[in-house]
């Protein structure tokens, strides 16, 4: 099943109504594009009282004429009871599809929301996917839950500044070669600190050797990056890689964490 990706990098500075209207504009031609799924990055509403809910009505009205799907990146969202981190999913029809959390919350996030603690997989015309935000990449447990279930495409939006570009380009590549899955990373651009970079991987075979590579890759710059994905390609190599697991010598992934210097 090949299925048209894109990962949108709007210009993260100025008024919240300047870069709400800079996203739903770049959504908007990605998917006259015939784009099926749009992504963007995490925290990329500026100041910091975000709440996604606040502007997700715009996000929706420049999804609702088209077949395709926005993923609305990630960020904060107010409830009475809680604040979490999440990433809302537009149909075309302007519905939500529904939200992931976030479950690994990093630096000052921890003092703000609550972490999600579970990992839902989406499905778009006949293609499953995962979304997992930011620093949940760093864990590997995350990415092989969405293998398990089923994704054959993982969505990232992030928000990586420039001094972690290369862990984060390289965590991308690991991530997709250990779990045979193609990978979509938005990165906030608000300059000079986050300079954008976003990435599409994908995975190709060479010889039975599957390699990760980086087929677009943005500029520091307000972009849109595109590729067309083949998840039939790999599925394969996938489905060979999670049936040579040996479960029962796993036990040890379910023990908390003890210092052996304690």
């Amino acid at each position: 099943m090949k299925i048209k990706v894109a990962a949108i990098q709007p210009n993260s500075t100025g008024s919240k109504e300047q870069v709400v209207d800079r996203a739903a504009n770049l959504i908007f031609s990605a998917l006259s594009k015939g784009v099926d799924i749009a992504c963007l990055p995490e925290h990329w509403l500026p100041g910091q009282n975000a709440d996604l809910r606040e502007v997700i009505g715009r996000l929706k009205s420049a999804v609702k004429d088209f077949d395709g799907l926005v993923i609305a990146g990630a960020d904060f969202v107010k409830y009475e009871d809680k604040t979490t981190i999440e990433s809302i999913v537009i149909g075309g029809d302007g519905r939500e599809l529904g939200v992931q959390e976030k479950v690994h919350l990093f630096g000052h996030e921890k003092s703000m929301a609550k972490p999600g603690n579970s990992y839902r997989i989406f499905q778009f015309k006949g293609v499953k996917f995962g979304i997992a935000i930011c620093h949940d990449l760093v864990y590997p447990e995350v990415v092989r839950i969405f293998a398990l279930q089923g994704a054959e495409i993982l969505f990232v939006p992030s928000r990586i500044k420039r001094e972690g570009l290369d862990p984060w380009e390289l965590y991308a590549k690991a991530r997709a070669l250990e779990n045979r899955l193609p990978m979509v990373l938005p990165n906030t651009l608000a300059t000079p600190k986050f300079p954008g970079c976003s990435l599409i991987v994908d995975l190709f075979v060479q010889e039975d050797i599957v390699y990760p590579r980086v087929v677009a890759k943005a500029n520091e710059e307000e972009s849109t990056i595109i590729a067309e994905i083949d998840t039939e390609l790999i599925r394969e190599q996938r489905e060979q890689r999670l049936k040579a697991r040996r479960p029962s010598t796993y036990s040890l992934l379910l023990s908390e964490y003890m210092s052996k210097a304690e």
